[in-house]
């Protein structure tokens, strides 16, 4: 797969978000200086359109912080949106973009989180180093690395993690990249949670 060139705007978002900064923690009662949550998020239609406003408000915090270029469209609306996998994606959004700060040397970003019949796909691409596709697959294996050690930090844990989470989930994980011109990663979860041994 080509990776396409990432939109310029600073941050963009396609929908207005429809909470504050502080409303957006508080859907989820995530304090957003630990990540940590408390109480009880809402379910279905109403986690969407929360985490729809958690994305944009974690993009444009990333944007500011890190001075990377964000580009976020949220499509679609899953009806029966769990609590569980809401605050799973809202975790993969905040990994991915640390990922990106951490190993990509990009300048854009583009957040696509989409939510369809069933499902809800979620895509982070950027112009970064990106990766030989033929070695794609250990990208979500524990300490493994496609780059050395002293070019990028790390452990080799994050996308490992993530993937364990989103399978747990009954969900899948991919990446396509080329070197030089960044990469894609995608994370597909039902929107009901569906625990896998």
């Amino acid at each position: 797969m080509r990776v396409l060139p990432v939109p310029a705007p600073a941050v963009t978002t396609t929908s207005q978000p429809r909470a504050t900064t502080a409303g957006t923690w508080a859907w989820a009662n995530i304090d957003p200086a630990s990540g940590l949550t408390q109480g009880n998020p809402p379910s279905g239609v109403a986690a969407w359109y929360c985490l729809v406003d958690a994305v944009a408000s974690a993009c444009a915090s990333f944007s500011q912080h890190e001075g990377i270029r964000v580009s976020y469209t949220p499509r679609g609306v899953p009806v029966n949106l769990s609590k569980d996998v809401a605050l799973t994606l809202y975790r993969i959004v905040q990994e991915g973009l640390n990922n990106i700060v951490k190993h990509s040397r990009a300048t854009e970003v583009s957040v696509l989180l989409e939510g369809d019949d069933g499902a809800v796909r979620l895509s982070i691409q950027d112009n970064g180093v990106g990766f030989d596709p033929q070695y794609g697959h250990n990208l979500f294996r524990v300490f493994e690395r496609l780059h050395h050690a002293d070019e990028f930090p790390g452990t080799g844990v994050g996308l490992a993690n993530v993937r364990r989470i989103v399978e747990r989930h009954g969900g899948r994980v991919w990446a396509d990249g080329r070197p030089g011109e960044g990469a894609v990663f995608h994370f597909s979860i039902p929107d009901s949670p569906v625990e896998v041994g």
